[in-house]
């Protein structure tokens, strides 16, 4: 019953994103951008995990969206992706300690 918001720029992995996680049981939602993600968590939907992405277009990365969603939404657990282990940066003074790698 728990909500995911993906956030995954490449249309063909957020499809295999999706279809895993709703798979598995979750509501899914989704966004192309941190950009769009945050306008989401704007908005009424419940959202309980932010599955993202860390390289992402745009001007914030995964690492920066989850910092901004914990100052709004501190109990939404995080589930950072990554394909490029040197995209890990400091995240609220703590570095990143365990990241879903690329491929999964």
């Amino acid at each position: 019953g728990e909500v995911v918001l993906a956030v995954e720029d490449e249309p063909a992995v957020l499809s295999a994103v999706v279809e895993t996680l709703a798979d598995l049981g979750y509501g899914v939602l989704t966004a192309r951008d941190a950009a769009e993600a945050l306008e989401r968590l704007r908005g009424t939907e419940r959202v309980d995990i932010l599955f993202s992405d860390v390289v992402m277009p745009g001007e914030m990365n995964g690492v920066q969206l989850a910092a901004a969603l914990r100052r709004r939404h501190p109990r939404v657990a995080v589930v950072l992706a990554t394909g490029y282990s040197e995209a890990l940066a400091e995240w609220g003074g703590q570095a990143v300690a365990e990241v879903l790698g690329k491929p999964y």
